[in-house]
């Protein structure tokens, strides 16, 4: 899951159980986006213009990690994350600047004044809030088994259902991921670990394995994707795990952009624009 401020789902710094593999890199599936048609609408930068009459706020983002935050085939910065940061700076006034920058240098980009905030699908957690500020949340996202809609698996109702069957998962989703993986299957002999949750996702739809567990938002992006390729649809369960909360993070000295960046979010759920963004990127609202 994520390990430091945790989707998704990953985190900063390794060694942390909490917070890594999500944001670690998906070349396959990067790969994949980069090679997308431009008339593909996920592809799209949804930049807003600089206004000069707003302020400029810098936020962090290493980019790596569809369909939060990655770069289109034109290198443009696109993602559902970046569409809520260009929505709700728009909605509240400030021009957000996004600097690319490896994420382990979350904390010294904040101590050295390099970046203001960062936007990086960072999950909220009480160790790491001495250290920022955390925005309200824009996402809640959670761990889920998914495994193709056919008749032979309309039995499969629960997570208990697929015990002693394969299970593919993401290899930089972490240790503790596919321990969950292994418990849910009832072995680790019966856990596949791909190089990517692209990979994961199709092991499922080659007979590698029986179901593939990876974050839902993320599984959600994936069928959209493999709505246009004419793939069978996917069904899924619970894992039992609970809901974690991705937002924005700001520097403990910056309450202005916090109050920025929390007073775009109220303004975008209530016109209508975070729904939109939402189904852009999930095919649904909630």
């Amino acid at each position: 899951m994520k390990y430091l401020i945790c989707t998704a789902a990953l985190i900063l710094a390794a060694g942390c159980s909490d917070k890594a593999p999500e944001h670690t890199q998906n070349t396959i599936a990067l790969k994949k986006a980069k090679n997308t048609a431009p008339t593909d609408p996920l592809e799209i930068s949804t930049a807003i213009p600089h206004n000069p009459k707003w302020k400029t706020f810098t936020l962090g983002s290493e980019a790596n990690y569809p369909p939060f935050e990655y770069r289109n085939n034109k290198s443009e910065l696109i993602g559902f994350e970046i569409d809520i940061v260009h929505a709700v700076a728009q909605e509240a006034g400030f021009n957000p600047r996004i600097l690319f920058a490896p994420l382990k240098d979350w904390q010294k980009s904040l101590h050295n004044k390099q970046t203001d905030g960062w936007a990086s699908a960072f999950v909220i957690n009480d160790r790491d809030k001495h250290i920022v500020h955390f925005s309200k949340p824009f996402l809640d996202n959670t761990f889920v088994l998914q495994f193709t809609d056919k008749p032979e698996n309309a039995r499969i109702q629960s997570a208990a259902d697929l015990r002693g069957k394969k299970i593919s998962v993401s290899k930089y989703y972490g240790k503790e991921t596919i321990d969950l993986a292994a418990r849910l299957s009832g072995s680790p002999d019966n856990v596949v670990i791909a190089n990517s949750i692209y990979l994961s996702i199709r092991n499922v739809y080659t007979g590698a394995a029986d179901a593939v567990i990876g974050e839902d938002r993320v599984l959600d992006y994936f069928a959209i994707k493999h709505r246009a390729e004419r793939l069978p649809p996917m069904r899924s369960v619970s894992t039992g795990e609970p809901k974690r909360h991705m937002a924005f993070i700001v520097a403990k000295d910056n309450p202005e952009l916090l109050n920025l960046l929390n007073t775009g979010l109220d303004r975008i759920r209530a016109n209508g624009r975070y729904e939109a963004i939402m189904k852009k990127w999930f095919g649904k609202t909630s």
